[in-house]
């Protein structure tokens, strides 16, 4: 026997909680027991599951920073508390203060704690109120006002003032009146009068007259080389027609421009017609000439040169030779000359001021025979007067030497020979072979430098 008893269906009601809000809501879900179901509600509910804030100050700079703390809650959801410290600053205040006393002055630092633990900071600056002092200075001609009083003062901060009054003696008023005057004798003072002013002072007026020559202006010509005398070219004068013009302690003339002014100095004076003088003094150098020197004459044998030397005292403009003989340059200062006659020379030279300066110099030419020859010679091999040949002097240009026997027979013979060269000479020999000691004749043919020639004959003597 199956006895079936009938079972009700159940119904189940729950709640839970949620962060996510796509979750909130009511949802059915039908459970099924022993055939019979059973029905189960969920009421799905939103939890704000948001992080708080909280923003805190803080004195210590070690605490500052932000911070995360999760808490769980009731229904087993996370809170996260984020709390952020942050600095505070000291407060710094500035004041300012003044004193009538020394010590009062300077500077006080206050220091102040608020409720966090934070401190504050006043500076008080205290600065010195120096004392005003108001000199008051009064002038009187009454005896019975002088007065030398000081008065001291206190303001509301406790600080003095003085005042310092005086009344002093009140010196006469002198008025000075001006004017001026071309005529040496009218400068100077002169009182014009007394008078009294109001506060019984005196006042005197004084005239004052200044001597005011006579103006002008000059142009001067200075002496030079090619100018003996200088002048000045009087222009631009003031005063009353009409005008004379000349050197002090000389007659004047109405010509502005004076003449055959020496070196030295002038005093030059303008007169006007109404007797009124100017002067200004001057004074005119003297040009500094040049002066060229060529030295002593100079003597030297014909066919040697000459060396021409310059002095002078200031830089040269320009110069210029004239001479009657070569010179090596024209346009040099230090030529050379190898005359054949006595020779002139003279130099002039221009500076630059244009001042000129001329000298001269003579070159003398000795034209006395220069040559010598000896009459004896012995090539033995001794090293003493080995061979023949002709001595001569510069003056010699060329030499034609001819050596015979007793019987005419040219021995040795050359048409060049230089003076004096030994190797060039005769060695006492003929065609290789030496000859033995003998007595020979020569004849030598000689040109001077000048071109006149002379033909020398003698004997020489051949010896070993």
């Amino acid at each position: 026997i199956v006895q079936y008893i009938f079972q009700y269906a159940d119904t189940l009601y729950t709640s839970q909680w949620t962060c996510d809000p796509g979750e909130v809501g009511i949802s059915n879900t039908i459970l099924s027991s022993n055939v019979c179901d059973t029905l189960e509600i969920v009421n799905t509910q939103f939890y704000d599951c948001a992080p708080t804030l909280i923003d805190l100050g803080t004195c210590d700079p070690d605490s500052v920073g932000t911070f995360v703390d999760t808490l769980q809650n009731q229904v087993d959801l996370d809170s996260i508390i984020i709390t952020s410290y942050t600095l505070n600053p000291t407060d710094t205040m500035f004041t300012f203060s003044s004193s009538c006393n020394p010590l009062d002055t300077g500077m006080t630092i206050l220091t102040f704690v608020n409720q966090s633990g934070c401190e504050s900071y006043e500076f008080n600056y205290t600065s010195l109120i120096i004392p005003d002092t108001l000199e008051i200075i009064d002038y009187s001609c009454d005896p019975d006002v002088w007065t030398d009083t000081l008065m001291v003062f206190t303001n509301t901060e406790g600080c003095d003032s003085m005042v310092y009054y005086q009344i002093l003696p009140s010196s006469p008023v002198i008025t000075i009146l001006e004017e001026s005057s071309c005529l040496p004798e009218e400068a100077g003072l002169d009182t014009l009068g007394f008078f009294q002013t109001e506060t019984g002072c005196d006042s005197i007026i004084i005239l004052e007259t200044i001597y005011s020559p006579l103006e002008f202006t000059l142009e001067l010509e200075e002496i030079t080389c090619q100018q003996e005398t200088g002048m000045a070219i009087i222009s631009t004068f003031d005063g009353q027609a009409p005008f004379l013009f000349g050197v002090e302690d000389e007659p004047l003339s109405d010509n502005p421009i004076v003449t055959g002014l020496g070196p030295g100095n002038h005093m030059i004076m303008v007169e006007d017609a109404n007797g009124c003088v100017g002067t200004e003094e001057i004074y005119l150098t003297e040009p500094f000439g040049v002066d060229v020197e060529l030295g002593d004459d100079i003597e030297i044998d014909l066919g040697e040169s000459a060396q021409l030397s310059v002095l002078y005292n200031q830089p040269l403009d320009t110069f210029f030779w004239e001479a009657t003989a070569p010179l090596t340059c024209m346009n040099c200062l230090d030529p050379e000359t190898s005359p054949m006659e006595t020779a002139y020379f003279t130099l002039t030279v221009i500076d630059e001021n244009g001042c000129e300066a001329t000298d001269r110099v003579t070159v003398f030419v000795r034209k006395d025979q220069g040559v010598y020859i000896p009459n004896v010679f012995s090539p033995n091999g001794d090293g003493a007067i080995e061979s023949f040949t002709v001595f001569a002097n510069e003056s010699v240009e060329k030499i034609e030497l001819i050596i015979a026997d007793r019987w005419g027979e040219i021995v040795f013979q050359h048409d060049d020979l230089i003076p004096g060269d030994l190797e060039m000479g005769w060695d006492g020999t003929l065609n290789g072979v030496k000859l033995n000691p003998a007595v020979f004749v020569y004849m030598a043919k000689v040109r001077y430098v000048d071109g006149r020639q002379e033909i020398l004959k003698g004997d020489i003597t051949l010896i070993r």
